[in-house]
C-alpha cells in the first residue's frame, strides 16, 4: 500500500490535470535526494516547487 500526504496533494494546483501515483513516487524520491529528474515530460513536473528538471531530448 502507498500513502500518500494529502496535504502536499491538496497543495497541488487545480489548473493541472491530476497527477499519478507512479508520477508522485518519482517526483519525491528526486527531490528526497537531492537528483535532477531527466524526463521527456517536463511540463507534468514543472510546477512542483524545488524540483530540478531536464529535458536530455531536446
Amino acid at each position: 500500500m502507498i500513502l500518500l500526504d494529502t496535504n502536499v496533494i491538496s497543495e497541488l494546483p487545480a489548473s493541472k490535470p491530476p497527477m499519478s501515483v507512479e508520477d508522485m513516487l518519482i517526483a519525491a524520491v528526486a527531490q528526497a535526494n537531492d537528483c535532477v529528474l531527466a524526463t521527456r515530460n517536463v511540463t507534468d513536473f514543472d510546477f512542483l516547487p524545488g524540483l530540478v528538471l531536464v529535458n536530455p531530448w531536446t
